[in-house]
């Protein structure tokens, strides 16, 4: 929807938000916005609406919609394991790469699965 800060500023400008103190006054836009873009978290939609986390956070919840938890630790599946085992010989950016986690998680979880990477 926002492709730049400039453009979400002038955004907020018009639809304003207005703070009070430590109060944010939201709109029916923000409203929806808090709705749809749920899923990508309490720290994108802080930084998008220009307000603080736990400003989304209180916002979210009394709303009643549940935010993302973008932070959690990535649950692998027997098949990632499999997956993993099948290609380490590829490297730590491919494995990272198909799996969606960053090299250190990675190297990590080939650890703690007692395998040796090689190419690292």
């Amino acid at each position: 929807m926002y492709t730049s800060l400039d453009a979400l500023g002038k955004l907020v400008a018009r639809q304003g938000i207005k703070i009070v103190g430590r109060h944010h006054e939201y709109t029916k836009n923000h409203d929806e916005f808090i709705k749809k873009y749920a899923h990508n978290g309490i720290a994108w939609l802080s930084q998008k609406l220009l307000v603080s986390k736990d400003a989304i956070r209180n916002k979210a919840k009394r709303m009643g919609v549940e935010l993302a938890n973008t932070s959690k630790i990535k649950k692998y599946s027997s098949e990632d394991n499999q997956f993993i085992r099948e290609n380490i010989d590829k490297g730590l950016t491919y494995l990272a790469g198909q799996l969606g986690v960053s090299c250190k998680a990675m190297e990590s979880k080939i650890k703690r699965m007692g395998l040796k990477n090689e190419t690292s």
